[in-house]
């Protein structure tokens, strides 16, 4: 499989805890990437810190995620989380991240959106609808069940 990894700064924060930072910076250098799951077709934003490989985001992209520039720059965007599983029990959290020039900050929109669109589109034709279900359940209606036990009361009649 094929990983494509953007390098970019990463800022995550809980609303008490940018309140209680004096600079409300809190940032390290990430990896970032989307991956898709083959059967499910879900897609989650992972992102991984570059020296101590530690997980920082983990979270499936939903219709409902929006992203926005952060404090007027090209090159950062913020977005919200309901449920984010970078520390094992989901919660959710603001993330932001920065890019080191405008055009990676594009790429990393432009993906972001991209896999948005395909999570909507998803969930529009619905959980679990597919051709091949669908052709499975045509079938099994036109299978018809035989009683077994009929034939053997007559096989019983005929003995006696």
């Amino acid at each position: 499989m094929k990983r494509n990894f953007l390098r970019c700064k990463q800022s995550y924060s809980d609303l008490l805890q940018r309140m209680t930072s004096q600079n409300g910076r809190n940032e390290a250098p990430v990896m970032s990437s989307f991956l898709k799951h083959k059967e499910k077709g879900t897609i989650c934003h992972f992102m991984r810190r570059d020296k101590t490989l530690k997980i920082c985001a983990n979270h499936y992209i939903t219709p409902m995620m929006e992203l926005k520039p952060n404090a007027g720059s090209d090159r950062a965007w913020v977005w919200n989380t309901h449920a984010d599983f970078a520390d094992e029990c989901p919660k959710p959290e603001l993330l932001a991240i920065r890019f080191l020039n405008a055009e990676n900050a594009q790429k990393f929109k432009t993906k972001f959106e991209e896999c948005r669109k395909e999570t909507e589109e998803r969930e529009k034709k619905g959980p679990g609808k597919n051709d091949n279900a669908e052709k499975v359940a045509e079938k099994l209606e036109a299978l018809s069940v035989r009683e077994a036990g009929g034939e053997a009361e007559e096989k019983s009649e005929e003995k006696q």
